[in-house]
């Protein structure tokens, strides 16, 4: 799930540090150095497997969140032992929204098709309107998304909201 302060960063825009290809590439350093982990199970949540599939978007967004704020020289040791720390952040944050998921699906809250579509195209208008982007790719780019990794925030945002709302 997308924090607060991560949602914020994100309609906040580039920071000065921030030009697409360099980002691109100091991201990509620290993905390759995160990568040790790829093809294993990360975590198991009441007996489903949390991946390398489930968790690499989540640190890719983290990434561009921190490479918006500063450039990272993630090359540097002192910058890989924080990696180290951020990736077991993201590994929690990961473990929660499988948590979520299941409890969800516990409860039987589900999101219809249409009302999923009316909530990314409302954040989608959002983030263009609000958040100084000058196109949609660009929005993409400079957080770490790509469409379905974007749809899925939303869709898992809609069902935390529903399961607040049961619980209340």
């Amino acid at each position: 799930p997308v924090t607060t302060d991560e949602a914020q960063a994100a309609q906040a825009g580039p920071g000065p540090a921030a030009t697409p290809s360099a980002s691109r590439q100091r991201i990509e350093v620290a993905l390759d150095a995160a990568r040790q982990t790829e093809g294993t199970v990360l975590a198991r949540v009441n007996g489903e497997d949390v991946t390398w599939e489930d968790y690499e978007p989540m640190l890719r967004q983290a990434l561009y969140t921190i490479e918006r704020q500063n450039a990272v020289e993630w090359r540097d040791p002192a910058m890989l032992q924080r990696l180290g720390t951020l990736q077991n952040k993201v590994l929690r944050q990961t473990v929660d929204r499988v948590l979520m998921l299941q409890l969800a699906e516990e409860h039987g809250v589900e999101i219809s098709a249409e009302e999923l579509e009316t909530a990314v195209a409302n954040e989608k208008n959002d983030a263009l309107t609000t958040g100084g982007y000058p196109d949609w790719p660009t929005f993409l780019e400079r957080n770490g998304l790509t469409d379905v990794t974007f749809k899925k925030l939303v869709y898992e945002r809609l069902l935390l909201q529903r399961l607040v709302a049961i619980q209340e």
